[in-house]
């Protein structure tokens, strides 16, 4: 009778374990969440923030939207914030449009999420009218900024 409760444990495990897996896989597979009014600070909110910044008509007036969205350990040397600014916040200004259907307002589309580094971090899939494939936005708790999230990566404007 215990190796039968044993073995139903271990099944069962195993049962639980695969559903969450495929209800990932499931989540790839239904329609985009489109966001349109995200509460302050959530992750959302941080990306409709950066999708704001880029939306702006002058580049250096939108880089002073953006980079308080940047995670600290993104700042720490001149060089990294030139590569931010240079290089990630010019492709999403001259590139946003891909993400909206409107080009006039911050709606975006959330085709799936994911948690990384054992959950240190979360990545949002944001849907690209020029690919197939989503473009992922790297968030994590910024400890320099009371925990809130912030931008750690970011493949917007590609």
């Amino acid at each position: 009778m215990r190796r039968f409760a044993v073995l139903s444990f271990i099944f069962l495990s195993f049962v639980a374990l695969a559903s969450v897996q495929s209800c990932k896989a499931l989540q790839k597979l239904l329609p985009a969440t489109e966001v349109t009014d995200p509460a302050e600070g959530t992750p959302e909110y941080v990306i409709q923030q950066i999708i704001i910044a880029g939306m702006e008509k002058d580049s250096d007036d939108g880089w002073k939207l953006f980079r308080p969205w940047l995670h600290s350990e993104e700042l720490v040397s001149p060089a990294s914030e030139k590569n931010w600014r240079q290089f990630n916040f010019e492709a999403l200004h001259r590139n946003v449009g891909l993400y909206l259907d409107d080009k006039t307002k911050p709606i975006y589309k959330i085709d799936y999420d994911e948690e990384a580094d054992a959950g240190r971090m979360h990545r949002w899939f944001i849907v690209n009218s020029k690919s197939d494939m989503p473009s992922p936005v790297v968030l994590k708790p910024d400890p320099k900024a009371n925990g809130e999230w912030r931008v750690k990566r970011m493949s917007l404007g590609l």
